[in-house]
């Protein structure tokens, strides 16, 4: 059996309506100083300002606003919320809206200890230590209002380097949330294409947590639950946005599958490359990025009982000879019927694409995880399907 270490996993409350309950949890949790994060398109939904009330309607907490998040987490946001949250002198950030605002919130919790540097040196240097009462001096609580990052049980996450277009870190080290709020209500306005794309963020952390060097017989438990609640209610989900089961099992998947000590590999080192590169959203680059993966490690023996447990999983034969294969074009199939677009179809150059080798090459992180090694040549196989798949 895999030698595997756990962490701490944040405390997680889940059920509907359960958003209706955070006011209460500022104060179980001793916040005083509330600044609670999003973004505006978010908030023009309708599904934040009552959250909000029941924060502000709590006896000793004050509650600001900031509202400038914005998707892929770039660098500037982070330096504008900790620079707020210097400002406010903020204990505790209520964080509602996806990856994103997650990852963002996280880096501008700790960079609010450090504001006086320009963010881009801090990039610069990679990694900022604090001491420990720094690291642990914003609470917090994080909101998933879409059902793909799973980054409420993440301790880091990837920030957009605008100066360079790559996307990458965590810069800050890690920080986990003091809560995870789980309401699958907050999922029913998602868009299919976001609903879809989403999910299939989950699908790749999923798939690749049980496939990696680092997977364990955790990931397999937890991961594979995961890959079988996506593939059962994603189409419930699209055809039906307000169906609360498929929602919930939704938004459990992407929670279980990366709340374990797994690491991505493949999928996720080319797709952030990529869609830093294009501006192309994380969950359409997972979609594009996941099968190409797959097939690069559908024959290695090493995952070989892994492949055959996510086909079970996917209601595929995990007796197949080409498992592996099986499954990457299972999710192929999936993104043409609901419509994926490739990166030709999105109208780039394949010239554009393949300036993601390098980048792609260069990881140090993701790539040593995979259970095969690649070459420039693999990378550029790979991107090539993405490209015109």
């Amino acid at each position: 059996m895999r030698k595997f270490m756990t962490q701490p996993w944040p405390q997680v409350l889940f059920g509907e309506g359960t958003s209706k309950e955070l006011g209460a949890q500022c104060t179980r949790l001793g916040a005083k100083r509330v600044m609670a994060v999003y973004g505006k398109n978010l908030y023009a939904t309708g599904a934040v300002e009552p959250i909000l009330q029941l924060i502000a309607a709590e006896k000793d907490i004050v509650l600001e606003r900031f509202d400038g998040i914005e998707p892929e987490s770039p660098d500037y946001v982070v330096e504008a919320l900790g620079k707020a949250a210097a400002a406010f002198d903020a204990d505790t950030f209520v964080v509602i809206g996806g990856g994103s605002a997650i990852d963002t919130a996280r880096a501008a919790s700790m960079y609010r200890y450090c504001a006086d540097i320009p963010f881009e040196e801090c990039q610069r240097r990679g990694f900022i230590p604090l001491p420990e009462e720094q690291v642990n001096g914003i609470k917090l609580i994080f909101v998933p209002t879409t059902a793909g990052t799973g980054a409420e049980m993440s301790s880091g996450g990837p920030l957009l380097n605008t100066k360079t277009n790559v996307k990458g870190g965590p810069f800050f080290g890690v920080k986990l949330a003091a809560l995870a709020v789980l309401d699958p209500t907050l999922t029913y306005g998602l868009s299919p294409y976001l609903t879809y794309t989403t999910a299939m963020d989950a699908l790749s952390h999923a798939i690749e947590g049980m496939t990696g060097k680092t997977r364990s017989p955790r990931s397999d438990m937890f991961c594979g639950q995961a890959v079988e609640y996506i593939w059962r209610s994603l189409p419930r989900a699209l055809e039906n946005g307000e169906d609360a089961e498929a929602r919930g099992e939704l938004l459990l998947a992407a929670n279980l599958a990366i709340g374990v000590e797994t690491l991505r590999h493949l999928g996720h080192a080319i797709c952030q490359p990529v869609g830093g590169l294009l501006h192309l959203g994380h969950g359409h680059s997972c979609a594009l990025a996941l099968p190409p993966a797959l097939r690069m490690i559908a024959n290695s023996p090493e995952v070989r009982e892994e492949l055959k447990l996510i086909a079970a999983k996917m209601g595929l034969d995990p007796a197949s000879e080409t498992v592996g294969e099986d499954i990457a074009d299972a999710i192929t199939e999936s993104n043409r019927k609901f419509g994926i677009q490739s990166l030709k179809d999105m109208g780039f150059d394949f010239e554009q694409v393949r300036a993601a080798v390098p980048l792609i090459m260069a990881d140090g992180r993701l790539l040593p995880n995979a259970v095969v090694a690649v070459s420039e040549a693999d990378v550029e196989t790979m991107l090539r399907e993405m490209y015109e798949y």
